[in-house]
């Protein structure tokens, strides 16, 4: 049977299961907020958001996921610090919060990438548990 979620829907879910806090030297002056994402076709955008000494700071990673024969892949495609483009070279001071955010959805992920086709179309995610 087909599935759809929508973006709204995950960003609600989101908010009420993410809670983090840096930890070291960061949490002197910044908390995360939140993780907001946006879907285009193919292309998942993630809106990682902090309060850095009270302004709220975002960064954006750009990931494509694709359905291989045996597996799904993740690509991190492009991002942004605030309106900065860079490459995908430049994300690497994000990679702690992106893995942070993998373990966290840990159940979730898996879960996902057990079903057989997800279609990534705008605003929203496709699955369907048929072969």
């Amino acid at each position: 049977s087909v599935f759809v979620i929508s973006e709204g829907q995950i960003n609600d879910y989101l908010v009420r299961r993410l809670r983090g806090q840096p930890s070291g030297v960061t949490a002197k002056v910044a908390t995360f907020d939140r993780v907001l994402v946006e879907m285009n076709e193919g292309v998942v955008r993630l809106h990682l958001c902090w309060n850095v000494l009270g302004h709220m700071q975002v960064a954006r990673v750009d990931l494509a996921i694709r359905r291989t024969k045996e597996d799904f892949t993740v690509e991190i495609l492009q991002g942004a610090y605030g309106r900065l483009e860079v490459p995908r070279a430049m994300l690497t001071p994000l990679i702690p919060a992106l893995r942070e955010l993998a373990r966290a959805c840990k159940p979730e992920i898996q879960a996902l990438f057990k079903l057989p086709q997800i279609r990534l179309s705008k605003d929203k995610v496709v699955l369907n548990s048929r072969f």
